[in-house]
């Protein structure tokens, strides 16, 4: 199953046009913090200078702690907030599997800085009635930061912003590496941001907020722009 956000953003005429190119939804935060913390982490280890295979998986051993304590504490929250019976839930190896979302934890090595670890929260698989749900957005409220949109075919990074550019806007700021790589797009006014990368599109809010905040916070960005030939950009039209 893939997320299907897609009833709620079509309801409310968001991801136009372009929305028939995404693929899947999902929810995430993500937090760094030193490998040498982690609860498995012990005298006589050492805190890896290299990114391999080996390395990743020491990451991965030393952290299940962690991983079982957070889902261990969401499916508490779950249990006490939500109507669903026991048989209604499965917990375990890192992932909560709900009748309407899954809820996955993720520690790994972080690629960039071998010495520090990245632990990864998302939703995915989420119904779309559940969004507007007052306990889900309980369980999870100041939880998440990123909405991302995967895309079922590549969006080329270039020529969105040779397009963006070409546009010359004052309200549209522009940041990409040399290889272009991604591209972030700020806008005038709000404090969002928005990733584009080959496969996807990121919006990311400075604060965790709940899910619902969240969507809105997409709706707003996507008012801001609607119309535009960014949008149409972005959405690969």
């Amino acid at each position: 199953m893939i997320s299907d956000l897609a009833i709620v953003l079509e309801q409310r005429h968001a991801l136009k046009p372009g929305y028939e190119q995404v693929k899947q939804v999902f929810l995430q935060i993500e937090d760094s913090l030193r490998i040498s913390s982690l609860s498995g982490f012990r005298r006589g280890h050492r805190v890896p200078n290299a990114v391999n295979s080996a390395t990743r998986s020491f990451v991965e051993n030393i952290s299940e702690k962690e991983v079982n304590d957070d889902i261990e504490e969401v499916f508490e929250r779950i249990h006490g907030a939500m109507t669903y019976k026991r048989r209604d839930l499965a917990a375990g190896a890192g992932r909560i599997v709900t009748p309407d979302f899954e809820y996955v934890v993720n520690v790994a090595q972080d690629r960039e800085d071998p010495s520090m670890a990245v632990i990864s929260r998302q939703l995915i698989n989420i119904s779309p009635t559940i969004v507007g749900d007052d306990a889900f957005n309980v369980v999870f409220e100041d939880t998440f930061d990123e909405l991302t949109f995967e895309f079922t075919k590549q969006v080329n990074v270039e020529d969105l912003i040779d397009q963006i550019e070409d546009l010359n806007l004052d309200k549209v700021d522009l940041d990409y590496p040399a290889d272009c790589s991604y591209c972030d797009i700020s806008i005038d006014g709000l404090p969002l941001s928005i990733r584009v990368t080959p496969d996807s599109v990121t919006v990311h809010n400075p604060i965790a907020a709940s899910p619902k905040l969240l969507v809105e916070s997409f709706f707003t960005v996507q008012k801001q722009l609607a119309g535009s030939p960014v949008l149409k950009a972005i959405a690969g039209k």
